[in-house]
């Protein structure tokens, strides 16, 4: 089921729940919330069709795959008989993390860890997504896993909430 939101109201939870702190204004009137069971499928042909390759000195390139996610996800929704509005609740976003992908957290220990060289924390771009049962959701193109915005932000696992194109 998919739900149709005013972008203010997009806007005002990107703010005052998720706490972004800028907020690049929204470019469709309404966005169509996917339901969170398309969040799976979804993952699961971006991890299998991800064609952003790191650039050279980078572990992995995040704003490209998340800009290519964001394509995908509005294509997708031309596709689904139940789209209505002009945009879809697919966002492109950058935070500060402590460097544990999301779905990772299992091996993270509560500290700031390396990966691959790099001391974290770090700003990584990836994908926020807003689905119809009005839980937000941090989606990672480049694993296909998704994690609870709220309690990411709660534990820790996400940082400063730095940009959101919304």
């Amino acid at each position: 089921m998919i739900t149709v939101l005013q972008s203010q109201k997009i806007v005002n939870e990107l703010r005052d729940i998720l706490g972004f702190q800028s907020i690049e204004t929204a470019r469709d009137r309404n966005y169509a919330c996917p339901s969170p069971e398309w969040l799976g499928p979804f993952g699961e042909w971006c991890r299998l069709n991800q064609p952003a390759k790191p650039s050279e000195g980078e572990t992995g390139d995040c704003d490209d795959s998340a800009l290519w996610a964001v394509v995908e996800a509005r294509k997708s929704a031309r596709d689904n008989p139940e789209f209505r509005g002009s945009g879809y609740a697919v966002f492109y976003c950058t935070v500060r993390i402590p460097l544990v992908g999301i779905g990772q957290e299992e091996n993270w220990d509560g500290n700031t860890n390396d990966l691959n060289g790099i001391p974290g924390p770090t700003t990584h771009t990836t994908c926020l997504v807003r689905c119809s049962d009005g839980i937000w959701y941090f989606f990672e193109p480049q694993t296909g896993l998704s994690a609870n915005a709220r309690e990411a932000i709660a534990s820790g696992r996400v940082g400063d909430r730095c940009f959101v194109l919304a």
